[in-house]
């Protein structure tokens, strides 16, 4: 099983997202996960809750997350800051 999706199984990712990449560094003790969504994915619109709304722009955050054993964990992400809603189809 490659490391990326052992890890997207300990945090509970679900698609469209997985885990792209994880880095260790044992001088830091720390232990750094690269979450992305699929290219073209949808989701609900954070504003409305309409379902299909489209990620425009991302930018990369990131967050402490639980320690894996003694290791500080922190996950990066891709978080979009503008949503495409399409016009539902007649």
């Amino acid at each position: 099983m490659e490391p990326e999706t052992l890890f997207g199984l300990a945090v509970g990712i679900t698609p469209p997202w997985h885990v792209k990449a994880a880095e260790f560094s044992a001088d830091s003790g720390q232990l750094d996960l690269y979450i992305d969504f699929e290219r073209g994915a949808r989701f609900p619109c954070p504003s409305c809750g309409a379902e299909g709304a489209k990620p425009h722009d991302t930018t990369e955050d990131m967050w402490r997350h639980l320690n894996f054993f003694q290791y500080k964990t922190r996950n990066k992400t891709c978080d979009s800051r503008n949503w495409e809603l399409s016009a539902p189809s007649r």
